[in-house]
């Protein structure tokens, strides 16, 4: 089975907790208890001046809130390293577009929390938008055939 951090490799997400949406500008964002799995294939990683910190992909297969958008996910503090391991938990954000980092994100202000591991030190762009916390997994190699 290819690590997590292989391009092309599509990666299973089960949200662990209520997720957090936000369907457009202009509502308020809502939990929805779904914790309906969804998979999406690795199209780069998220890096910071060389600092690997996410994968992202598009979205493939699931409830209809996710497809035709972008998955990212963020490292967390378990030290994982996805470019070895094939599944462990991360911090996921849905939207259409691939996150990036807040530069004027302090992790001072937030207990010495790393940008990435912390909600406002990444932003998205875009409606509709998920996020949340779940375990990720390998499903399949970038080689094999698979049809979600």
């Amino acid at each position: 089975m290819s690590p997590l951090a292989t391009i092309g490799t599509l990666i299973e997400v089960t949200p662990w907790d209520e997720l957090q949406h936000w369907p457009d500008a202009d509502t308020e964002w809502t939990f929805i208890d779904d914790r309906t799995p969804f998979r999406f294939r690795v199209a780069g990683e998220l890096s910071d001046d060389g600092f690997f910190f996410g994968l992202h992909g598009p979205v493939e297969s699931g409830p209809a809130r996710y497809l035709n958008l972008v998955c990212n996910i963020f490292l967390r503090h378990d030290d994982s390293d996805w470019h070895t391991a094939t599944e462990c938990g991360a911090s996921f954000k849905v939207a259409p577009s691939i996150a990036k980092r807040v530069a004027a994100y302090d992790p001072r202000e937030h207990s010495d929390v790393p940008f990435f591991l912390h909600p406002e030190g990444t932003s998205i762009e875009g409606y509709p938008r998920t996020s949340r916390f779940g375990g990720i997994q390998v499903v399949s190699d970038p080689t094999e055939t698979d049809n979600g």
